[in-house]
Order: structure tokens, then C-alpha cells, then sequence
């Protein structure tokens, strides 16, 4: 008795093809990995934030978290004023 094997196709997994920050600003809105890629942090950072209510606001589709471009750039304004009403230093100028 013959038995018939299916061939099984791998799983593929979607490869992540960073874009230049100038473009992903471009986008209306940004997943967390885009927005830790923007700021130049891990993405459990930015998570860990979100978390804590110190993020910048979030909304889902599906299971995927997104950052509306616009709340990114009002929340960076928001952490710059906090920083520099505190004293700390907020960019190197040279």
C-alpha cells in the first residue's frame, strides 16, 4: 500500500527591509519596530514605555500595534520640552 506524502512547504518568514527614516516619516503610520528604528532604540524599549503610559499613543489593527506618524512627532516635541524645562540636555550641538 502505497501512501501519498504531501509535500510540505517551509514556513517563510516575511524578511523586515528597514526603510531610510526620511521615508518611513513619510508613512501615516508606523509599527513599533518602524518607530524604534526612527528613534533609534530596541523595540522592547519603546514597548516597555508604551506600557508604563510614558509612550508615545498607540492604536491596533489586528494584532499589530501602530504609532500615528503626527503622535510620534508630538510626543519626541512633548519629551524635548519636558528635558529641557528639567535642564538635561536634549541633542549635542557642536
Amino acid at each position: 500500500m502505497a501512501t501519498e506524502t504531501a509535500a510540505r512547504s517551509p514556513i517563510v518568514r516575511r524578511q523586515h527591509m528597514a526603510l531610510p527614516i526620511s521615508e518611513l516619516m513619510q508613512k501615516p503610520a508606523l509599527t513599533l519596530r518602524e518607530c524604534a528604528q526612527v528613534l533609534n532604540i530596541s523595540v522592547d524599549l519603546i514597548s516597555k514605555l508604551i506600557a508604563q503610559g510614558g509612550g508615545p499613543a498607540v492604536f491596533m489593527i489586528g494584532r499589530v500595534r501602530y504609532v500615528r506618524t503626527e503622535t510620534l512627532k508630538l510626543w519626541l516635541r512633548k519629551v524635548e520640552a519636558e528635558a529641557l524645562a528639567q535642564g538635561e540636555p536634549v541633542g549635542v550641538e557642536e
